[in-house]
C-alpha cells in the first residue's frame, strides 16, 4: 500500500495499484475487490467521482474512530487491467470528497497514459 500523508488541515490518502493479466480479469475482480474495501467508513453514503476510469465507485462517511467531525472515504477505480482502491481520511472541518475525486482522477490518468505506452505526465498540485 502506498500513501500520501496529509499535513495539518489536509486529508491523508492510501492507495493500492492492482495490475491484472488483462482487462477481462480486472473487470471480473472489480466487484469482489470493491466489496472487500468499501466498508471502511461508518454509515457510508455514495459519492459520484464523475467519469474517472472505466469503472468507479466511492463512498464517504464518519471515520471509524467516531471522532466528532472526522471523515473516511473509500474509492475504487478501474482503468483497463488496473484496479486502484483508495482510502482517505480527514479531521473535522477538512473537505474530503472533492480531494478524493481529484486524487483518483490524477492517478487514473497516469494509469491510462502508462497503458497507452506514454510517459505519465499528470501531477497533484499543492492542494493535495
Amino acid at each position: 500500500m502506498s500513501g500520501m500523508a496529509g499535513g495539518h488541515g489536509k486529508p491523508r490518502f492510501n492507495f493500492v495499484l492492482m495490475a491484472y493479466e488483462d482487462e477481462d480479469a480486472a473487470r471480473a475482480s472489480y466487484a469482489p475487490v470493491w466489496k472487500a474495501w468499501s466498508g471502511r467508513s461508518v454509515e457510508p453514503r455514495e459519492l459520484d467521482l464523475g467519469e474517472v476510469g472505466d469503472e468507479n465507485d466511492a463512498v464517504s462517511g464518519a471515520h471509524p474512530s467516531l471522532t466528532d467531525g472526522a471523515e473516511a472515504a473509500v474509492a475504487q477505480v478501474r482503468v483497463g487491467s488496473v484496479i486502484m482502491p483508495t482510502v482517505g481520511d480527514a479531521g473535522p472541518g477538512i473537505e474530503l470528497p472533492g480531494m478524493l475525486e481529484k486524487f483518483t482522477a490524477v492517478f487514473a490518468k497516469r494509469v491510462e497514459q502508462a497503458q497507452a505506452g506514454k510517459t505519465p505526465s499528470a501531477a497533484l498540485d499543492d492542494t493535495a
